[in-house]
């Protein structure tokens, strides 16, 4: 038995599915941005490899680094914490430096 579904729900729910997507994403860019920020005052100067790195960290990884940040004492901490949880870019051979 095939269920037949209103074309006026599968379009709902094909937008609905497309703002919960932009709503996420949108999230993900205000708490990279927030990290970066907060990056910022204890590190002083990021450099581009390491903004790209963590722009490039899954929202776990990302939230993880959110709440370690808060015991960074130098910026070596930093880089310390994205040799262990973010992998380095391919086009950086040595991982990304502050």
């Amino acid at each position: 038995m095939k269920i037949e579904i209103n074309p006026l729900f599968e379009r709902f729910l094909l937008g609905f599915k497309l703002g919960l997507h932009l709503g996420s994403q949108n999230g993900l860019r205000r708490e990279q941005h927030l990290i970066l920020r907060q990056l910022k005052k204890c590190v002083k100067k990021l450099s581009e490899a390491v903004i790209e790195r963590i722009n490039t960290l899954p929202q776990n990884k990302l939230e993880s680094l959110g709440e370690d940040l808060l015991d960074f004492k130098l910026p070596s901490d930093l880089t310390r914490w994205l040799r262990k949880n973010a992998p380095a870019n391919p086009r950086h051979k040595n991982g990304a430096h502050i």
